[in-house]
């Protein structure tokens, strides 16, 4: 009869370690897989774990002991990883204390653009057009690394020398935002831009 028991014993406590591997696994899966923009959630309610992610810093949340009908858990957040700098080759290197763009909350923030060629280094600069076609496409490739779209650029701030060429500056700057939701703008005449460059364009997006 003892011996009985301390097999039923082994066998339950060897049930409950799979089960807790399982859910371990399962849950690192899930994580992994939720942007590192977002909060992933676990409820501490099911076995299954219910999991989800949601806008804002990523995050892990541990189930603790699911599988007890008399626990009542609330979601437990350790928050981790809240600011992330994002990079591309494809759009020119920071020459400063800055980064490209901030990942954070949900909200992607990318620093002013200038008409630099990533490839060649060079300043774009034979007619406002082209200059602004330019800074767009170092925009793009910015948005593009983060894996979203002008679309999502929920309002940019352009900085002119001279706001005379505003009116050639929007006509190409109208055909990268052609959404029907264009974003939020601010336009400043200002008397200088790095390297005598004739506009720059910064942004923010959601993710």
């Amino acid at each position: 009869m003892t011996e009985m028991t301390g097999m039923t014993g082994l066998i339950l406590i060897i049930i409950i370690a799979i089960a807790i591997i399982g859910t371990f696994l399962a849950v690192i899966s899930r994580y992994r897989r939720c942007p590192s923009n977002k909060i992933l959630v676990i409820y501490g309610k099911t076995s299954s774990g219910a999991a989800k992610c949601v806008h804002g810093g990523a995050a892990f949340v541990w189930p603790l002991i699911q599988d007890f009908a008399y626990l009542d858990l609330e979601p437990f957040v350790v928050p981790i990883d809240l600011k992330n700098a994002l990079l591309t080759n494809n759009a020119p290197a920071p020459i400063g204390p800055y980064s490209q763009a901030i990942q954070a909350g949900g909200v992607l923030y990318i620093s002013g653009q200038i008409a630099i060629d990533p490839t060649s280094g060079e300043l774009i600069m034979e007619n406002i057009e082209a200059e602004t076609h330019q800074v767009l496409k170092n925009l793009g490739a910015i948005l593009q690394e983060a894996k979203i779209t002008f679309d999502d650029v929920i309002s940019c701030s352009v900085f002119v020398k001279d706001i005379e060429l505003f009116g050639r500056i929007n006509e190409v700057y109208a055909q990268y935002f052609n959404s029907d939701v264009p974003p939020a703008r601010a336009l400043v005449q200002v008397s200088e831009l790095p390297k005598k460059v004739n506009i720059e364009i910064s942004a923010i997006a959601q993710l």
